[in-house]
């Protein structure tokens, strides 16, 4: 009777703990889906973030790399020609058209989108269109205001502009003749050029805007659109993401980036202003990307975790009735420990044991990657290389216990007058290493000269003057990590030739 009892106990204690702990767990567990339900929410936000970011940069990318440095460069490659320059000071066309035309057809059949080349003369009429040799000595800068620019300004242009036949892209280099200005030579690309290149390399749709109320000439491929608009679709193919005539429903002009819902199906649209010259239509490029499959992946996740959610009970059920806990519990510490451990030594891995801060190892890698950076994006750093001024001296008068003191006080007052992204190394025995990250050698000068003073300012222990000599140097297009700071040490040696306590760039 007494052991039924007590398993009956048992039994009520089980189902006591049960009652307990199942609608714990379900809370719990609910609330924990519902966080990864937003997170994947705030993911999607940081897709439309970073697409944002990436249309934009890839947007400017292309047109400045892949279209106007190019054919800038195409353009000049033919005014280096003589035989171009005398053609054009005499006004010949004939010799200008047989000159330039063999390079035209080959330009034309790499490219077919390019459609127009025109030779201008300064006093704004045709010189040759040796796309349309026949027609020329129109005052053609009477209505083409990038003309006007680039006869008064003579400097290259590349925009975006509405002429006669159509919006084109068009790429302007003015033409000299020794010092002389005697014209300019345009290349004009068709916008479907642009659209089809960024759609392709994007993959996203790409339409093309122009204002209503600046567009004074008509085109052929024009959509029409709703009146109440203040923009008109030009030569753009929908397709099955937008009926035409939704489309100033659904876009907003005066936002950069919206998120829309149409059709049912959600969409990004990104709008990126198009180069213009001042009284030309304004030309606005739309990128629209589909985020339904975000969308759609994020309901999924919401019903998967719904499903692990119950798993996870029935599991933890389970598990409870056969008393895994503690030994979960047990595991879950051991591995925590192990992670500590493996934490420790790789922070132990690139310390440096005296002075705390990163040593030797940890530089070269970040020397590396900061140089790779550098070189992949463009962008710049400055690097600073000290050493203590008669370092020896110290030691050998005062013992290493307070050579040693000396320089973790230096390595405080260093650390206080950098930033918290710059990054501070001993290189060896007494001399350190700073990368200052988007500085260039001024600003790494001005910050050396500054560590100068404050050390030199500094009352140490010893009651004794310690000073610093600085090499200070920059990365420069080009640069490997062992030239760089062979420039360092010469530098920091020029510092040491011109009394220390200085700090030395060039």
């Amino acid at each position: 009777m007494t052991r039924e009892c007590n398993k009956s106990n048992i039994m009520n204690l089980q189902q006591k703990t049960l009652l307990i702990v199942i609608p714990l767990i379900t809370l719990l567990s609910e609330g924990y889906s519902f966080y990864l339900y937003t997170l994947k929410s705030l993911q999607i936000d940081q897709v439309i973030e970073t697409q944002e970011k990436q249309l934009h940069q890839q947007h400017s990318h292309y047109i400045k790399m892949m279209i106007n440095q190019r054919y800038h460069y195409e353009l000049r490659k033919l005014l280096i020609q003589p035989r171009v320059i005398e053609a054009v000071a005499r006004q010949d066309k004939k010799a200008l058209f047989e000159t330039i035309n063999p390079s035209w057809q080959l330009l034309h059949s790499e490219n077919p989108y390019v459609k127009r080349m025109h030779f201008h003369r300064p006093d704004g009429r045709s010189l040759l269109r040796v796309h349309l040799p026949n027609k020329f000595d129109d005052k053609i800068a009477e209505r083409r205001p990038m003309l006007r620019k680039i006869h008064t300004e003579h400097q290259p242009l590349s925009v975006v502009e509405m002429g006669s036949r159509g919006l084109f892209y068009r790429v302007v280099e003015p033409i000299f003749d020794g010092d002389k200005y005697i014209g300019a030579v345009e290349l004009g690309f068709s916008m479907e050029f642009v659209m089809n290149a960024l759609r392709n390399l994007l993959d996203v749709e790409v339409f093309l805007f122009v204002s209503r109320e600046a567009l004074s000439k008509s085109d052929k491929r024009v959509k029409s659109s709703s009146p109440q608009s203040d923009y008109v679709l030009w030569a753009s193919e929908p397709g099955n993401l937008y009926k035409l005539k939704d489309f100033p429903a659904v876009l907003d002009f005066n936002t950069h980036t919206t998120e829309k819902d149409h059709g049912g199906e959600t969409y990004l649209l990104h709008k990126e202003y198009m180069p213009i010259i001042e009284g030309s239509p304004e030309v606005i490029m739309v990128f629209s990307q589909n985020l339904t499959p975000y969308i759609e992946e994020r309901t999924l996740f919401l019903w998967a975790t719904i499903a692990i959610t119950v798993a996870v009970l029935l599991i933890m059920v389970i598990t409870l009735r056969l008393t895994l806990t503690p030994l979960l519990t047990r595991l879950e510490q051991t591995n925590e420990k192990l992670l500590n451990k493996v934490d420790e030594v790789t922070q132990l891995s690139i310390t440096d044991t005296l002075t705390q801060i990163y040593n030797r190892k940890h530089f070269n890698a970040s020397l590396t990657e900061e140089n790779s950076m550098a070189e992949r994006y463009g962008n710049t750093f400055a690097i600073i290389m000290f050493d203590i001024d008669n370092y020896k001296k110290i030691n050998d008068t005062y013992g290493h216990q307070i050579g040693d003191q000396v320089m973790i006080e230096i390595v405080s007052i260093v650390s206080q007058n950098i930033r918290d992204s710059d990054l501070f190394s001993r290189w060896g025995g007494d001399e350190f290493m700073i990368i200052l990250p988007h500085q260039t050698i001024a600003d790494g000068y001005h910050i050396a000269d500054k560590l100068c003073q404050s050390i030199n300012d500094h009352s140490f222990k010893h009651n004794d003057n310690v000073t610093i000599s600085c090499g200070v140097s920059e990365f420069r297009k080009g640069d490997n990590e062992e030239r760089l700071i062979q420039r360092l040490d010469h530098n920091l040696y020029m510092a040491k030739q011109a009394g220390r306590n200085i700090a030395f760039a060039n």
